[in-house]
């Protein structure tokens, strides 16, 4: 299965985050940014306890978010609006993609998976411009 993720670049230069993460360096008034984030409501907000025994090998901060092929298609409108939004502010959004057989995934849901940053960068996914 194919992963996706979507990174933030500010005038042409990847800034190494998440859309979610930083979303909030955008500059967006807080109702535009609130309304962002409402249309991604319905994708669930783990709280991945890394203090879990499970976890000892992962540094929590070293996790990366993926969408799966359901959480593209299901998510695909409110992306849209999100890169057009922060192209007001001169971001735009880099998509990437990975084969989910070569990473072990921390936590899975239908819409996303959170895998280990290192092991998603040794996949050197290659961003590209959305």
């Amino acid at each position: 299965m194919v992963l996706t993720r979507f990174e933030l670049s500010f005038d042409g230069n990847p800034q190494g985050v998440g859309m979610f993460q930083g979303l909030t360096d955008v500059g967006m008034p807080n109702h535009q940014y609130s309304r962002i984030l409402d249309l991604f409501e319905q994708l669930p907000s783990p709280y991945i306890d890394m203090r879990d025994e499970a976890f000892d090998h992962v540094d929590g901060d070293t996790l990366s978010f993926w969408f799966t092929p359901a959480g593209v298609k299901r998510f695909s409108g409110a992306i849209r609006e999100l890169r057009r939004a922060i192209s007001d502010y001169g971001w735009e959004l880099l998509k990437a993609e990975i084969d989910d057989q070569y990473v072990d995934p921390i936590y899975e849901d239908a819409y996303q998976m959170a895998v280990p940053v290192g092991q998603a960068k040794n996949l050197m996914p290659n961003f590209k411009k959305l």
